[in-house]
């Protein structure tokens, strides 16, 4: 333990390159390094930045932890990236400039750190009840904040103006807010939820961060126009040009953030603090190449297509150099900050050879019951802290459950904490045994996320006062707005639905009863003709439209069967070929993973051609059960094509496509 302690406090004093720390055990390494300097951790990718930075402050609470993410979207790209990662980087900024708390460590990526800052930010703007605000200056305090507006709020970064009303929802928060004014009085703040759009909890103040990493006013348009002028004389017919001059920002505007300030642009490294130490995992080398390369590649793209004048909307793109790090940064970065570079294997014969192990438990549930309860009992003969990490009350209860029936004294030694520890490990002094390693994927990870009210009703985000809309029960009708009205022989508020129908009939339907109204869409154009209440008519509709889709639904029927009459080459799985692929996931597969590649090799198999839609959310695995649906075809000679829908997916997909399919025969390569 001794020896551990001297290898930290070297390590944090001066770094150096220290090996046999297993991935599972960066956050509680970095934890350990923290306190006295700054620290600074870079990640894989966006995923993994934010694992870390929820087990360091885990692993020490006492830490102030902030992440500074990367865009989301390529080098010299059209889009701008997601407002909320906009926020945070300016939320990065201000703490490094002092404006906020001071980080203790900083959990970043080298696609984070290699897209240079901005020299300020719009700012904050707090509003509060009691205080007077006029509507048309407060809406453009929330445009010139990066906030766009809309007709119904259901996203970060969005505001409407609905009369007395005015919804907006702040970027850093998990609710939007609805400000009640009396002509331009503030009377109250509620939360509201953005399905329903029922107000909720009333809340004193709030505070709302710019969702734009620059705001458009008149002195930045005047910097943007002398340095776009400086930079391509030939430019002033650009539409980009003519757009920020005429007072607009172009989503691909970001990518010129350099033009909107007089000086240039500071990067993270010019503002950490000069005592920080990096942590450098084995990924880094790897990660910086391909940035550098995605930099250079994207650079060179555009000065082709601009010299061939292949761009309808011209893309002139400026200097690397002026917007992202380039070599010889990184190369003076590497000689003016400590770094400690971190290798997982053990090497027992470097100095600085740390014994933090991750657990190899097996895949069966009673395989890796078996090898905890080994564990446990070492650690107890060792006297090492044992920890079990779960993260909801219930796994935890659920681990406890299954490890005390197989030990004899119980664990009466071991401490069970939840926290978000994803997989465990082994220091000189402790043992951590985390949910993944006994339940599998981590039972709490799979957080539900909000249905937008775009989900719900696909058009009523759109919706606007005279929109024609249409009710299940009653038909086509005139939307008027929402109303919010008290409820007989109730002291609450509810919000409703204003829709008119023929003869001036209305009707008010509460907001919880949205799923029953949508938006009217007609094929024929033309004047629209509004129900009546309690009429024949939409009946007759109805029952008129049921007939025609049990014919669409007969024909799409006959379709299916005719496809099942056709023939197709079988492709069953390469034998030995593809179970040596499938070794090479590091994870385990999820129940609903193995139905669906288990599905998909059965249709593959049969002498038909598949009719299949494998459908999952963002982060499922959706794209494991394509890469062995490709190994199958591939192993069977054939030319398989991945088609996504942007730039940035093929090469996300490409990366992951070529390291999966390392070492094994099959040629990968990239088309955009």
């Amino acid at each position: 333990m001794n020896n551990f302690k001297q290898v930290i406090r070297k390590l944090a004093a001066a770094g150096g390159r220290v090996t046999g720390v297993d991935e599972a055990a960066l956050g509680w390494f970095a934890a350990q390094l923290a306190g006295k300097n700054p620290v600074c951790i870079l990640a894989r990718e966006h995923g993994h930045m934010l694992r870390l930075a929820e087990e360091i402050a885990f692993f020490n609470p006492k830490l102030n932890v902030q992440t500074l993410p990367a865009w989301d979207v390529q080098p010299y790209d059209r889009m701008a990236p997601d407002v909320t990662i906009q926020a945070a980087r300016l939320a990065a900024m201000a703490a490094l400039r002092g404006l906020g708390p001071k980080a203790d460590v900083w959990v970043t990526t080298v696609n984070g750190i290699s897209t240079k800052l901005p020299d300020s930010g719009a700012g904050n703007l707090v509003i509060t009840p009691s205080s007077t605000y006029n509507h048309e200056k407060l809406a453009q305090q929330l445009v010139d904040l990066g906030f766009t507006r809309c007709d119904v709020v259901t996203e970060p970064g969005e505001f409407a103006i609905r009369g007395s009303v005015i919804d907006l929802f702040p970027i850093d928060s998990v609710d939007p807010v609805r400000l009640d004014f009396f002509d331009d009085d503030l009377e109250s703040i509620r939360t509201f939820d953005p399905v329903s759009q029922r107000s909720m909890v009333e809340i004193k103040e709030v505070v709302l961060a710019s969702a734009n990493e620059v705001s458009l006013t008149p002195e930045r348009v005047r910097l943007f126009r002398e340095g776009y002028r400086n930079y391509f004389p030939q430019g002033v017919w650009d539409g980009l040009y003519e757009s920020i001059s005429s007072g607009n920002l172009p989503q691909m505007a970001l990518h010129y953030l350099p033009l909107f300030f007089e000086n240039k642009l500071p990067s993270f490294l010019d503002l950490v603090s000069d005592n920080t130490l990096f942590i450098a995992p084995n990924t880094f080398e790897n990660a910086l190449k391909t940035r550098q390369e995605s930099i250079a590649d994207a650079y060179e793209t555009r000065l082709k297509f601009m010299a061939a004048g292949d761009d309808e909307d011209i893309y002139r793109p400026i200097p690397p150099e002026d917007f992202y790090l380039i070599e010889s940064d990184w190369l003076k970065a590497k000689q003016s900050f400590k770094w400690v570079d971190v290798e997982s294997f053990k090497d027992d014969f470097d100095i600085l050879n740390l014994q933090l192990e991750g657990h190899q438990f097996g895949s069966a549930l009673q395989q890796k019951t078996k090898a905890a309860v080994e564990i446990i009992k070492q650690g107890i003969k060792d006297k090492k802290d044992i920890y079990l990490i779960a993260s909801t009350p219930a796994a935890l209860s659920q681990m406890e459950k299954i490890l005390s029936a197989e030990t004899e004294q119980g664990l009466n030694n071991v401490k069970l904490k939840n926290g978000p520890l994803q997989e465990g490990f082994e220091s000189p002094f402790q043992i951590y045994i985390a949910e993944q390693d006994i339940l599998g994927v981590q039972q709490g990870s799979r957080r539900s996320r909000k249905v937008s009210g775009e989900n719900v009703i696909a058009s009523i985000a759109d919706l606007a006062v005279g929109d024609y809309v249409v009710h299940e029960d009653h038909g086509v009708a005139r939307f008027e707005g929402l109303s919010t009205m008290e409820i007989a022989g109730h002291s609450t508020l509810q919000d409703y639905l204003k829709l008119e129908y023929a003869g001036r009939d209305i009707i008010y339907v509460p907001i919880e009863s949205l799923n029953l109204v949508s938006r009217f869409s007609s094929a024929e154009g033309g004047s629209v003709v509004l129900d009546k209440l309690g009429g024949a008519a939409w009946q007759t509709r109805k029952a008129k439209v049921k007939k025609d889709l049990m014919v669409m639904a007969g024909e799409l029927m006959e379709t299916a069967a005719a496809r099942m009459l056709l023939d197709k080459q079988e492709l069953p799985a390469p034998v030995g070929l593809y179970d040596d692929f499938c070794n090479t996931f590091p994870y385990q597969l999820t129940l609903e993973q193995k139905f669906a590649i288990d599905d998909v090799m059965d249709d593959m198999a049969k002498p038909h051609p598949m009719d299949r839609l494998v459908v999952g959310d963002v982060g499922f695995g959706k794209t494991e059960v394509a890469l062995r649906a490709a190994m199958i075809a591939a192993g069977n000679g054939k030319q398989v094509a991945i088609v996504v829908p942007t730039t940035l997916l093929a090469r996300q997909h490409y990366e992951v496509f070529c390291r999966r399919f390392a070492g094994f025969p099959i040629n990968i390569a990239q088309l955009s």
